[in-house]
């Protein structure tokens, strides 16, 4: 590609330099040796004083527009090599190529009609028509004629340097740097859309569209291309504004993706949620902690420990420099630091910090919070590695027992709310929370009926909350299996107090059902 630029340039020249001959230069028609003209003089040499003597050409209608074409297309040609040397040493990159590449057009199209316009209206041009026939076209409009594809060609080129992804480093600003977006190497190439996002290679440009570049696309232009404007106060806020939409994209995004499973899609996302987050508060402060942790998160899921540990090293020192910190930030990250543990094989040091995660998920949102409840499950993960059953049991009873009060009362509500019925399969949950609990609730009713004891009061008890949740997610087949499983569970136990409420949901799922699809 530099190479395709260095060419380009010098075509620019060696064409630029045929048009100032051809249009200035005197020899468009030649008689013989001694007598030619060009778009300005005729003249005639003189063998007794050894000169050229001129006289102005007659001023012909055709002759007026040969000229004016000639030297707009000098013109176009001259500016559009000023702009595009205005390009390499002090605008962004290829930032006007397209409007060099259409003046070269645009000349190219002028030399073409001048030229076209002196052979086909030579007779009226030229002084003496009576002498054509001893006569021919001179090197300059040869010149001209040459001149019109070589134009055209060099405007073709700009705007294909335009549009094209590949990096072109002589068409950056002197001493600019471009780096890839994910690994920070030596970038070679750009987006075509947005024109300030770079890569070292394909695979990284691919990664990053799927991830999340293609949603925040033409967000990104406004905020990494400086103006007047964004360098005053309003411009400043408005940027900074901007940078916590940005922030708040990635995060949804990043979270999204992780609880489907893609933690390789999520890692673009979390990255740049880090690295927005870096610009507008700066480095090492407890506004960058979400961000450190969605990315341990992916990286998790990845299974690049060492990462994880980095990451959530520079999350704790963070939240210790700040002992203003909030008691949800804590809470996740001790959540964070406590999967670490576990991943790592340290149980003890993953029941200590899910102990802390507890605590600091209690103080926030209330010992019967199902965020709360989601430690007591990572924490009955730990005991069920070491063996301890019963603990893991009890923990187990403890976060059912939660989700089902939750769950229940959710349902109660959506049922009350909706008025047309035909709406009450509308999801109450978002695909990212339906994923998450579903696994949770999953772990929970396997580990009861793997049990040798198979409690059917659990059973029927997550069975049930499964059965809830995806009624409200809006998934009545999920809803109605689930909720036999819980309804034959329950019917294990003389009077038991849940089979009502088992009923009277399958009941609802049924009738929903056959309004959905009457016979």
């Amino acid at each position: 590609m530099a190479y395709l630029l260095m060419f380009v340039t010098l075509l620019h020249l060696i064409t630029l330099a045929m048009q100032f001959i051809a249009t200035m230069e005197k020899s468009w028609w030649v008689w013989d040796v001694l007598e030619n003209s060009d778009l300005w003089y005729n003249c005639r040499f003189d063998n007794s004083t050894g000169t050229w003597l001129c006289a102005s050409s007659k001023e012909t209608e055709w002759l007026k527009a040969v000229q004016v074409l000639m030297v707009l297309s000098v013109v176009f040609s001259s500016v559009s090599f000023l702009v595009f040397l205005g390009q390499l040493f002090t605008m962004s990159k290829g930032g006007l190529f397209y409007f060099t590449g259409l003046c070269q057009v645009f000349s190219g199209l002028n030399a073409f009609s001048a030229a076209l316009i002196y052979t086909l209206h030579n007779k009226a041009i030229l002084p003496d028509s009576r002498e054509l026939t001893s006569g021919h076209f001179g090197y300059c409009f040869i010149l001209a004629w040459v001149c019109v594809p070589l134009l055209l060609c060099s405007g073709v080129i700009y705007i294909h340097l335009r549009t094209t992804s590949k990096m072109i480093p002589l068409a950056l600003p002197k001493g600019t740097d471009k780096l890839c977006e994910l690994c920070q190497r030596e970038a070679r190439l750009q987006c075509t859309e947005c024109r300030v996002t770079y890569y070292c290679d394909e695979e990284h440009q691919q990664a990053d569209w799927v991830g999340i570049h293609e949603r925040i696309c033409q967000l990104l232009a406004p905020i990494r291309t400086p103006t007047l404007y964004s360098l005053q106060w309003a411009g400043r806020i408005e940027t900074q504004l901007k940078k916590a939409e940005l922030i708040e994209i990635c995060r949804l995004v990043a979270q999204s993706k992780l609880s489907e499973g893609k933690h390789q899609e999520a890692l673009p996302a979390a990255q740049f949620c880090l690295h927005c987050s870096i610009d507008l508060h700066g480095p090492s402060t407890v506004q960058m902690v979400p961000a450190y942790l969605l990315l341990a998160e992916a990286n998790m899921g990845l299974g690049n420990l060492a990462r994880v540990a980095e990451l959530l090293s520079q999350a704790e020192w963070a939240v210790l420099k700040s002992p203003e910190c909030g008691h949800a930030v804590r809470h996740r990250l001790h959540r964070s630091l406590g999967r670490l543990h576990t991943a790592t094989g340290n149980l003890e040091a993953a029941l200590l910090n899910f102990a802390d995660d507890i605590y600091f998920a209690s103080e926030e949102y209330g010992l019967d919070s199902t965020v709360t409840c989601g430690g007591y499950f990572l924490m009955a993960d730990v005991f069920t590695k070491q063996g301890k059953m019963p603990i893991a049991r009890s923990l187990y009873s403890q976060v059912a027992h939660t989700w089902h009060c939750h769950l229940t009362k959710l349902l109660k509500t959506h049922v009350q709310n909706v008025q047309n019925p035909d709406m009450l399969l509308e999801s109450s949950y978002d695909k990212a929370q339906l994923v998450e609990v579903d696994e949770m609730l999953k772990t929970m009713l396997e580990f009861e009926q793997n049990d040798f004891r198979k409690d059917s009061t659990q059973v029927a008890l997550v069975a049930h909350c499964l059965a809830m949740l995806w009624f409200l997610g809006g998934d009545s087949l999920k809803a109605l299996g689930f909720g036999s499983t819980a309804l034959q569970a329950s019917q294990l136990i003389p009077n038991h107090d849940l089979t009502e409420p088992i009923q009277g949901l399958l009941q609802l799922v049924q009738n929903l059902q056959t309004e959905s699809h009457p016979v």
